[in-house]
């Protein structure tokens, strides 16, 4: 019996106007958690092809098969405002 009684009361806190912020907000903290995830974790896939292009092209350069200043070339394009050479930071 005292099951019963206590069923009563969860049906009765269900029922109430409670339920639907609770739940909003519970919903709207799993959607950001969630999403700090995906970020974080495309970041780090991100990172990750980022370092093994540049071990490739170190690979490359290092037995000689492409010059210094273009592996430089390829790993700053995309990048706005990178035109720094090799031979420019030797300079320095």
């Amino acid at each position: 019996m005292y099951f019963l009684a206590q069923a009563n009361d969860f049906i009765s806190i269900i029922e109430t106007d409670s339920l639907i912020p609770v739940m909003a907000i519970a919903l709207g903290c799993t959607v950001a958690v969630i999403a700090i995830i995906a970020g974080t974790a495309s970041k780090v896939a991100i990172a990750k092809a980022r370092e093994k292009s540049r071990r490739e092209l170190a690979a490359y350069v290092a037995e000689g098969t492409m010059a210094p200043d273009d592996a430089v070339a390829l790993m700053n394009a995309g990048k706005t405002g990178c035109n720094i050479t090799v031979t420019d930071s030797l300079k320095a």
